[in-house]
């Protein structure tokens, strides 16, 4: 935890794109934790992001959030990801969109056949 701290303080004078690609190394080094706190913290500017920033931040908070098994999350935030995918075009490489798809379908699916478990159990 004190390694985030530091990390988000340090985060403070940084541009957007650099927070981003911070996260995104802590992503890829599975410090998933570590990747969805600092990504609460740039939630806070997200007015001030660019639409391929917005797409970028989405997908990696979306995908922090279906590795930390929190899927009504991951739902929301892969959702937001591919609308801004689908305006921008290309702010996501090509083996992101491919799993962004991917997990999209596959969290969409738990998460209705969740609901819908539970909707029958009653």
């Amino acid at each position: 935890m004190a390694a985030v701290t530091l990390l988000l303080a340090g985060g403070a004078c940084s541009s957007m794109s650099q927070d981003i690609a911070t996260v995104s190394l802590l992503y890829h080094d599975a410090r998933y934790e570590a990747s969805s706190a600092w990504l609460d913290e740039l939630a806070k500017d997200e007015a001030a992001m660019t639409l391929r920033q917005r797409a970028q931040f989405h997908y990696l908070r979306g995908m922090s959030a279906y590795r930390l098994y929190q899927y009504s999350e991951a739902l929301h935030d892969l959702a937001l990801a591919a609308s801004a995918v689908a305006a921008t075009g290309d702010a996501l490489s090509d083996s992101q969109r491919g799993m962004l798809d991917q997990t999209l379908a596959e969290v969409a699916l738990m998460t209705s056949y969740a609901t819908s478990s539970t909707a029958t159990s009653r």
